[in-house]
């Protein structure tokens, strides 16, 4: 126990020595933060001192710890909220703007410097990996045996680099616009094994399928060849009845001959058989002329309606009853005209015989017959006797059948009605056939735009063999039939023709071959060059090429139901000379060659094979000189028919020919062209020539086809080999020097167009609220015109820039430039690293891939009052602008404002009524303008310019109505053939993407090149195949898949790791590492003050100054008064002992004033008694009890608190007040007025400590400070 005049305690010495608490670390705590003895001896802690006064004035108990703590409170305090204010006001919003700041483009930002003419962006990581599909049974599937089997052939990586030029910023810099090409390298290290650009595949061809297409459209846009043959007259029809007329005849003549009656029960038979009686009276009516037994009555049903015989009707027609026909002869023509025919069948050749004997001459029919095969030349033979003249009577009686009985029995109703069906199916027969052959099909087309060609070779051959057999010749050839020099057409030349000579074979030669074409007249014979012309060592024409053999073999397709003839030609009307001849054919092939189509006489084919003679005169008009037209104008209607038919049978004959050659021209089978090719990579990738495609190319446009290598050079990449690659070939087919500043992406600048220079117009975000790389244009256009609708291309980005600060809750609307069109992502849930960035994983939002909705796409039209016919009407009104005035069709696509006026023009008014502007309605909308008619498969055959379906690679997600069309399995899955991309959060950049895209054709049979394809059964009824019309099945044939693909860079993942480190470092610095670290002073600076010993009992001496009625602590008046009354006391004379003060104690340098203890009470009010010293030396308590006097003042307080303590509040401390007293006796003995003032200015206020027993027990009695005292003096 310490007492007064002890060593003052002082905090932190509990323990002795210098490394006592080291020793003893308990011992070091528990002195630390426990109560002191001395706090339970009685002696006041201050000295009697108010505390606060001592601790601020005085040095001795001044607490550096104290005010540390204090002051490590107040610092830590403010920096526990400073932290994550800077940081969510202002650290955060500063880097947003940086990150915001850097994606603005600047002239400053890479690759958009518009003070250059063209520049090379930074290498961006992005690539292209390339899987091929390699047809393994190409042969099989062409043949119809197997489904194609495909191997896949990759990958094939390439590095993508990007060319910028015609950089330029609007005025205000707020949109950059800049054409723009890339090119690609193939990396050998992050390709397949071995895997080069001289790799050779099999695939199948997309330039053969672009073409079947356009051919295709032609085909839609054309009418059929008008091949109808005029109706047959009646009266013609009435001639197939004449030969069942006349079997009839003479059965009845037999019958009036041998009836009951007749001429034999009265005369006798004449001949050895009925029937040649009845011929008899047929040829001359040498039995009944005069006999009424063979009477004539058209009412009547048992005889004759008409004279039935020859004779009757020579003698009423010439008067002749027996023209001396020949008896023999007349059975034979007889027999030839009625072959098996029966009252009721008329027999095909009895026919063909009867219009065959109607049509020709006696001579050349008679000479038709002995060229024929037995027994034609007997019948010709039998027939020779009948004269010129009989042989037009007969003809005449014959005629006089078909408009008597012929025209009776036609009359007849179900006669009528079967006839008709017959002829009816016999020219219908014939019309469908030629139909078929005519009918304009797409491969068919390509066919009827090579037929001037393919006249061109085979005139070619037919006049080149018959130079090869006048040169063969040569010493002979004017004395041999001309029959016999064609027939030594294909021998080779031994020697050579004279100069004299020679000079006369091409003419010569040439004058042949029209002269066979028209008719055969160089070989003298019904044959033909296809048929003759061989040796062992050079085979046949593939085809006749004559008209001649044409309409030698199609004789029923130029309404003869006989055979023909040459020598019936002029009779027929179907002569056509030579010159005729040399003037048509040269008009159908124009300026054609062996290896070009003139374009002009495709044309004019095109237009022969639907005019009648009339019209095909005028069609070739302009191409024919006077005397070629001249020669053209006795061509009959019948001649011009055939002339027709032939150009149509050219189709499957010598326009296939030609055509399936060119296909596979170099190569003996499939590879050079046509439905698959065997191309090197490189190749595949960058253009090949295709010989049909060049060839068409070239005959559309001689002069301009060079310059537009796209046409005829199919390729696969979107990209050039080389950065330089347009401009070295536009240098070298134009012959000027073109610089990357002339490069254009306007389909209009032929010269420097190419589709693989772009264009894009973006936002560059200086604006404010403009997002950066937002698409204003794309390829010179603010919309995309699609089959079904619009597609509104400004407002979305590429995908690159996702915004700053990205959340996964958002759902990414961009442009993607691989499917043309927007597209709407959704995160997959997946957080995952990219070359150690963390980010977050999006796909394909279902709007994007799923179906279009057919009720939403209507109902939207409905909504807007989008009308598609008008608005097709207004994209060709576009076209014609651009066709015709390019510069203001580029004026309105560049001006927003002139185009929005050109549109409220017309029907279809201003784009924005029908632009949506939420991502979903616009996603959805995609998939309906573009037709997207199946899940998870995109149609871009508007951009492949044939049925192109794209789907992700082995048809990964494809429905299984898609798959069955390919004739094979396929398996895929998420990581490898999936859709997605990575946004790193912070600065919303898409810093992974891998976006696979397979190619697929559409593929059916041809009638011409692949008959017999193999397409997969039933597939034009599903849904692929009603999307694209399909009206036979097909089969679906991977080309090749692409995957766009990039990731950062080294560089570029070591800055967004930069970036995000530092930014989680000061993230974590100012939202946890301040005020942690604020916390772990704070803390224990708050524990130290409240459980410290020096703040223990601070808090015991503020609860017992809590519970004095003084209401604050400070520093008044009235405390100096008491210091000035006690020192008044001391000098007039009164003893220690009557003011008594315990021994002054000093707190120590560390000890701290608190605010009073928590279990202190507050309210509790202590009582105060009054002493008053004055000249009456009585004592008053505060409750006006009295006190003896005499006793001292220490007494008589101690007495009033006795009495306190009586009363229950022992335990508080008492208060009283003392007044000086006079000096010596204790008494004042001024004046009751002096009195008073000085009671007023002397009276003090002492506080007496409790008694034994109460908090304080073992402590002297003596003064407690109070909180109204006023500072004391030493």
């Amino acid at each position: 126990m310490n007492h007064a005049g002890d060593t003052p305690f002082s905090e932190g010495a509990g323990a002795t020595g210098p490394s006592a608490g080291w020793r003893h670390p308990w011992r070091a705590i528990k002195t630390y933060f426990a109560v002191p003895p001395e706090a339970n001896s009685g002696v006041p802690l201050n000295g009697g001192i108010n505390p606060v006064l001592k601790s601020y004035m005085h040095p001795q108990d001044f607490s550096p710890r104290r005010y540390a703590a204090l002051l490590v409170i107040f610092a830590a305090s403010i920096f526990w909220w400073l932290g994550p204010c800077l940081s969510m006001f202002i650290l955060d919003p500063l880097l947003n703007l940086g990150v915001a700041s850097i994606q603005v483009i600047t002239p400053r930002t890479d690759c958009y410097d518009h003070t250059k003419a063209w520049q090379e962006c930074p290498d961006a990581g992005i690539a292209n990996v390339y899987h091929f599909y390699h047809l393994a049974n190409a042969e099989q599937w062409m043949a119809g045996l197997e489904a194609p089997q495909f191997e896949e052939k990759g990958p094939y990586h390439f590095k993508i680099r990007e060319i910028r030029h015609n950089i330029s910023y609007t005025q205000n810099w707020t949109q950059v616009s800049y054409t723009y090409h890339t090119y690609e390298t193939l990396d050998p290290d992050r390709s397949c094994d071995g895997c080069t650009l001289d790799d050779t595949l099999t695939v199948v061809n997309r330039g053969y399928q672009q073409l079947l297409t356009a051919m295709r459209d032609a085909v839609n846009a054309m009418d059929a060849p008008s091949l109808s043959p005029p109706p047959i007259p009646e009266a013609q029809i009435y001639y197939f009845y004449v030969p069942s007329v006349l079997v009839a005849i003479k059965a009845g003549l037999e019958e009036g001959l041998t009836a009951p009656g007749g001429y034999y029960q009265f005369f006798g038979n004449q001949s050895a058989t009925p029937a040649e009686d009845a011929l008899k009276q047929w040829a001359s009516c040498g039995y009944l002329q005069a006999s009424p037994y063979f009477p004539v009555d058209p009412s009547s049903n048992t005889s004759f309606h008409f004279a039935p015989e020859l004779c009757y009707y020579t003698q009423t027609t010439f008067g002749m009853s027996d023209i001396g026909l020949d008896p023999a002869a007349a059975a034979a023509l007889y027999g030839a005209l009625t072959f098996n025919c029966t009252t009721s069948y008329a027999d095909p050749i009895a026919s063909a015989f009867m219009f065959r004997f109607l049509a020709l001459s006696r001579a050349t029919l008679l000479a038709t017959l002995d060229t024929e095969p037995s027994p034609a030349p007997a019948l010709a033979a039998a027939l020779a006797p009948i004269t010129d003249p009989q042989w037009g009577m007969l003809k005449g009686y014959l005629q006089y059948l078909s408009q008597t009985y012929g025209n009776e029995t036609y009359q007849i109703p179900f006669v009528h009605e079967m006839t008709n069906e017959q002829i009816s199916a016999t020219i219908q027969a014939e019309t469908t056939r030629w139909l078929a052959v005519a009918a304009p099909k797409p491969e068919k087309l390509l066919v009827y735009s090579l037929l001037p060609m393919a006249v061109r070779i085979m005139m070619d051959s037919v006049t080149g063999a018959f130079m090869g057999s006048v040169s063969a010749a040569h010493h002979r050839w004017a004395h041999m039939p001309l029959h016999a020099v064609a027939e030594r057409v294909l021998i080779p030349a031994n020697d050579t023709l004279p100069d004299n000579l020679a000079a006369l074979v091409p003419a010569t030669a040439e004058q042949f071959a029209y002269m066979q074409w028209a008719d055969c007249s160089i070989l003298n014979t019904a044959s033909s060059l296809g048929s003759t012309l061989s040796t062992p060592s050079s085979p046949k024409f593939p085809y006749a090429p004559e008209l001649c053999a044409f309409m030698l073999d199609n004789f029923a397709s130029l309404g003869r139901s006989f055979p023909l003839h040459p020598i019936m030609f002029p009779e027929l009307g179907l002569s056509v000379s030579a010159a005729a001849a040399k003037a048509f054919l040269k008009a159908v092939m124009g300026a054609s060659t062996a290896e070009f189509s003139d374009p002009a006489a495709s044309a004019l084919v095109t237009g022969l094979m639907q005019a009648d003679r009339a019209a095909a005169l005028a069609l070739m008009a302009p191409s024919l000189s006077a005397s070629e037209a001249a020669d053209l104008a006795p061509l009959t209607d019948a001649a011009w028919n055939a002339m027709k038919l032939w150009l149509i049978n050219l189709l499957p004959t010598w326009g296939r020919l030609v055509y399936t050659s060119w296909l596979h021209a170099g190569q003996a089978g499939p590879g050079a062209g046509g439905l698959f090719v065997t191309k090197t990579v490189r190749e595949l990738l960058y253009g090949y020539e295709d010989p049909v495609l060049k060839a068409l190319a070239a005959s559309k446009s001689p002069s301009y086809y060079t310059l537009a290598p796209w046409g005829y050079r199919p390729f696969i990449s979107a990209n050039f080999p080389t950065p330089d690659w347009p401009i070295q070939y536009f240098t070298n087919v134009t012959g000027q020097n073109v610089s990357y500043g002339m490069l254009s992406y306007k389909d209009t600048d032929i010269g420097t167009y190419h589709p693989l220079i772009l264009q894009k117009r973006l936002v560059t975000g200086a604006a404010k609220g403009d997002f950066p790389q937002g698409i204003l244009q794309y390829n010179g256009i603010p919309f995309s015109m699609k089959p079904r609708g619009i597609l509104n291309i400004t407002g979305a980005n590429e995908g690159i820039v996702q915004g700053s600060n990205f959340k996964p809750t958002k759902k990414p609307f961009q442009f993607e430039t691989v499917l043309a069109r927007p597209i709407r992502t959704i995160f997959t849930g997946n957080n995952v690293e990219t070359k150690k960035v963390k980010t977050y994983q999006y796909t394909l939002n279902p709007e994007s891939y799923q179906a279009c909705e057919p009720a939403f796409f209507d109902g939207w039209k409905n909504a807007t009052g989008f009308d598609e016919t008008v608005f097709r009407g207004v994209v060709d009104d576009l076209r014609h602008i651009k066709g015709t005035t390019p510069a203001e069709y580029w004026r309105l696509m560049g001006d927003d404002a002139a185009l929005t006026q050109w549109l409220s023009s017309t029907e279809l008014g201003p784009l924005s009524r029908y632009f949506a502007q939420d991502p979903t309605t616009i996603a959805r909308l995609a998939r309906c303008a573009n037709s997207d008619d199946i899940s998870w498969a995109w149609d871009l055959s508007d951009t492949w310019a044939c049925p192109t379906l794209v789907t992700l690679p082995r048809f990964y997600m494809a429905d299984e109505e898609v798959v069955a069309t390919t004739g094979n399995t396929w398996e895929g899955d998420f990581r490898s053939h999936g859709w997605y991309f990575s946004v790193e959060p912070f600065t919303g950049m898409t810093v992974l993407g891998h976006k696979p895209y397979q190619t697929n054709m559409v593929v059916a049979r041809t009638d011409m090149a692949y008959p017999d394809l193999w397409v997969a059964p039933g597939s034009k009824n599903t849904a692929l195949g009603q999307h694209y019309g399909m009206q036979e099945d097909f089969v679906t044939v991977p080309l090749v898949s692409v995957m766009v693909y990039w990731e950062p860079t080294t560089k570029s993942s070591l800055a967004l790791r930069g970036i995000n480190y530092t930014r989680s470092v000061l993230y974590w610095l100012f939202m946890l590492g301040i005020p942690v670290t604020a916390g772990i002073f704070l803390f224990p600076a708050i524990f130290y003050l409240r459980f410290s010993k020096a703040s223990k009992l601070r808090r015991q001496e503020t609860a017992e100054l809590h519970k004095s009625r003084a209401p604050k602590p400070s520093v008044r008046k009235h405390d100096r008064e008491m210091a000035a009354a006690l020192a008044l006391v001391a000098a007039k004379g009164g003893s220690a002992a009557d003011v008594a003060l315990p021994p002054e104690r000093s707190l120590s340098s560390d000890s701290e004033s608190e605010d009073g203890s928590d279990d202190d009470d507050a309210g509790a009010t202590a009582r105060s008694s009054v002493v008053s010293l004055g000249g009456s030396g009585a004592t008053w308590l505060g409750d006006g009890t009295a006190v003896g006097a005499g006793k001292s003042w220490e007494a008589k307080a101690r007495a009033a608190v006795a009495d306190e303590a009586d009363s229950g509040s022992a335990n508080q401390p008492s208060s009283f007040f003392i007044t000086a007293a006079a000096a010596g006796n204790g008494a004042y003995d001024a004046s009751p007025e002096a009195a008073q003032q000085a009671q007023q200015h002397a009276e003090v206020a002492v506080t007496f400590m409790p008694a034994a027993g109460s908090v304080h027990s073992g402590l002297r009695g003596g003064l407690r400070r109070r909180t109204t005292s006023a500072p004391e003096e030493p």
